[in-house]
């Protein structure tokens, strides 16, 4: 599901796609969904080439990034729901997008797994700054400084 919202926080649209094939996990940041191209907004990814994943492992930022969301949505998802505020997206442009996934059943409880914020946790991507320094995601602070005192980011 895409939700697209205007300016003042109201939904503008919403379109439902029945995912036909898996969930493509291109970059800690990117993701193709139901043909289109989604990139978390207000981030970067993969800020050091090597991360510690699992609490333990050495492993290539992609390849835990492709690790973990692709389990995520491949696996355990039953609903995706992206949501941005661009309204009309320019061709062949990723959409800035806060992607969820509604994960459980079968024995396990549901919960939502927010993309963006287990990206920054496991310190598969960080939060991009404005020219002056300002945060572009500061709903993520915490969940970086978090991160950072569990020892998840700066592997290098």
């Amino acid at each position: 599901m895409l939700e697209r919202f205007d300016a003042n926080g109201r939904l503008v649209k919403r379109s439902v796609d029945k995912l036909s094939a898996k969930v493509s996990i291109d970059s800690a940041t990117d993701r193709t969904i139901a043909g289109r191209k989604i990139r978390l907004r207000g981030l970067t990814g993969c800020p050091t080439e090597k991360v510690i994943y699992n609490r333990q492992q050495m492993w290539a930022c992609l390849d835990a990034a492709r690790d973990y969301a692709g389990t995520i949505y491949n696996e355990r998802a039953s609903v995706i729901l992206c949501k941005t505020l661009v309204l009309r997206p320019e061709d062949d442009q990723p959409l800035p997008s806060s992607c969820f996934a509604l994960v459980g059943g079968q024995g396990e409880p549901f919960r939502i797994v927010n993309d963006d914020d287990s990206m920054v946790f496991l310190g598969l991507a960080a939060i991009e700054r404005t020219a002056d320094g300002q945060s572009r995601r500061p709903d993520l602070e915490g969940t970086q400084a978090l991160s950072q005192s569990m020892g998840f980011q700066n592997a290098q």
